[in-house]
């Protein structure tokens, strides 16, 4: 699908039913958002190659994942009762909305959260950076809630200074968490 924008509405709306949202192939979708039906396991897979894409507001998704696209953006905040998964092959990763999820994995080349990130569930919350140059690779610019989970911080880079460092977390934005690593 190539298209500036995509919403998709499912009323489906069943109990003990799951509702696959498989875009498995080769999209380029400028914006994606929609609303599934509240009582079924509702799951989405976006592959957006390596066009840029900005998420919108998500309501009743237990798992979302994008699982290769251009640089990923928010327009909107959500809330997955399951896992959360973001990979920009090519770009960066940039939360600007608040997500909640249980289970949350983003890679991209930089990384930077700008609003709550907030991890309910058993899983954990892991954050990778795969630039390999110098610079800020994960910028933490507002609280990341996990919870009794653990949290994992991985750069593949390096810092060229105080500058900009290789992590940053900025202000006083709190990390809750059972563990870090880095």
């Amino acid at each position: 699908i190539t298209a500036g924008s995509l919403t998709v509405n499912s009323n489906y709306n069943t109990a003990g039913q799951t509702v696959t949202t498989n875009l498995a192939g080769t999209n380029a979708l400028g914006a994606f958002t929609g609303t599934w039906g509240a009582n079924p396991r509702n799951d989405i897979t976006l592959n957006n190659g390596t066009t840029a894409v900005a998420l919108g507001t998500f309501n009743n998704i237990r798992n979302f994942t994008v699982s290769n696209a251009g640089a990923i953006t928010t327009t909107g905040g959500s809330t997955f009762t399951g896992a959360l998964s973001l990979t920009s092959s090519t770009s960066s990763i940039n939360l600007s909305q608040a997500m909640t999820a249980a289970g949350i994995t983003l890679s991209g080349t930089t990384d930077t959260i700008g609003a709550t990130l907030t991890d309910t569930g058993a899983g954990t919350v892991s954050i990778t950076s795969t630039a390999n140059g110098t610079g800020t690779g994960i910028a933490i610019n507002a609280p990341i809630a996990a919870g009794a989970n653990a949290v994992t911080l991985t750069i593949n880079g390096y810092d060229n200074g105080a500058a900009n460092p290789a992590i940053t977390e900025t202000g006083t934005r709190a990390m809750t968490a059972a563990s870090l690593t880095v």
